[in-house]
């Protein structure tokens, strides 16, 4: 091998090596150096948690998924659901945050309705729920039905959404 390419691949190897220890040093994320948080932990309990965003119907005070893309534009369910845990578990008063978050999901769904973006129907409120899902250990099945707990909401009574 020639001495300008043994130069050239120390110098990728040292790039990549040097990228890679900076990300773990800085805690951040620059593919293709990030240390891959989302693979990188262990599960010691068979249990899914997600956070999950409710409209409740104006009409008839059902609860409705709002983690379709068309009624959160421009997030989508990963982004969303992703800004509101570190909402929740990054502030010490995470309930304004929380409570301005939702206002500002139930405000955009509304505008979006109004544009005719979506067909969704008019809503009352907003409710923020971590959702507890128990699989067993194989990992394969789950409860169908899952636990809630009520994090944050936002409705009529509290903010207008209009």
């Amino acid at each position: 091998m020639s001495r300008h390419r043994r130069w050239l691949v120390c110098g990728v190897i040292a790039a990549v090596i040097g990228g890679s220890l900076y990300d773990i040093m800085t805690d951040c994320e620059h593919w293709p150096f990030s240390p891959y948080p989302m693979y990188s932990d262990v599960r010691r309990e068979y249990v899914l948690k997600r956070f999950w965003l409710f409209g409740i119907e104006k009409e008839t005070g059902r609860e409705m998924s709002l983690l379709d893309a068309q009624y959160v534009q421009p997030f989508d369910r990963s982004r969303l659901t992703h800004a509101l845990m570190r909402i929740y578990r990054g502030q010490v008063d995470r309930q304004p945050l929380l409570s301005r978050a939702l206002q500002d999901c139930w405000v955009r769904y509304e505008a979006l309705r109004r544009a005719g973006r979506h067909h969704g129907p008019p809503l009352s409120g907003v409710q923020l729920y971590l959702m507890t899902w128990q699989l067993a250990s194989s990992g394969h099945q789950a409860e169908q039905q899952a636990s809630r707990e009520l994090l944050a909401e936002v409705t009529d009574s509290t903010d207008s959404g209009e």
